[in-house]
């Protein structure tokens, strides 16, 4: 064998060499050894090779760092397009909401958005102890969510009935300690983010949903688009 082609499959050796030793425990550290230079190689070609080895590959944790990544990225996008096939199937269905049903529907949300109003009076007056306080702030958001939902069941297409609901869920989470109410609040939020997404208070309320649960990454994501409407 030439000189010109030892040099060659030596550099392949040390490439090789440098890619393996991946088999080994992940809670050990792995101290990578000298690079040791075959007789007949350059050290340039060899320090070449090395560093080619450790720029064309990852290390475990890397890896399932990546695989995680991809999986929630997967997950966003199927519940996304979960969402907007539900919807445009409401539409495509060729349902048209009835001047009763739509009659219904707006007194059903001005009663639901009156319980908001009077919780808002009752919040500021700071008259009440706190237990009565609670006990008043949970008979009105009730009341509200069983007013809004009916609203909500007459007539799908009112966003605005989505926003007041979106608001319920997230004060009974908050004041009332019913936790399961943030999902409740960010499901109606992400639907409507789809259908207003020029509306800066939607994603706003979105965010802080997200931030309440602890999801930084979701509430610094829709913190960013309230900023850009």
């Amino acid at each position: 064998m030439n000189r010109g082609r030892l040099a060659a499959a030596a550099a392949a050796a040390l490439i090789v060499a440098a890619c393996g030793g991946g088999a080994g425990s992940a809670n050990v550290p792995v101290v990578a050894p000298p690079t040791v230079v075959p007789s007949g190689v350059d050290s340039t070609v060899a320090e070449a090779a090395d560093s080619l080895a450790d720029a064309s590959f990852v290390d475990a944790a890397q890896a399932d760092q990546a695989l995680a990544l991809q999986e929630e990225a997967r997950l966003i996008v199927e519940h996304t397009d979960s969402m907007w096939e539900a919807m445009a199937a409401l539409l495509d269905s060729g349902r048209a909401v009835s001047v009763g049903d739509s009659l219904a529907a707006t007194a059903a949300a001005t009663e639901g958005g009156l319980a908001l109003v009077r919780l808002d009076s009752l919040l500021r007056s700071g008259n009440a102890d706190m237990q009565a306080l609670a006990a008043q702030t949970g008979r009105l958001l009730d009341s509200a969510e069983v007013s809004l939902e009916r609203s909500f069941g007459l007539n799908p297409f009112d966003n605005r009935t989505r926003v007041w609901l979106a608001q319920v869920y997230g004060l009974q989470a908050r004041r009332l300690g019913q936790v399961e109410a943030y999902d409740r609040a960010i499901d109606e939020l992400q639907k409507l983010v789809l259908l207003t997404p020029d509306q800066h208070t939607v994603w706003a309320m979105l965010a802080n949903n997200y931030f309440y649960v602890g999801e930084w990454d979701g509430a610094a994501l829709n913190y960013e688009k309230a900023e850009e409407v």
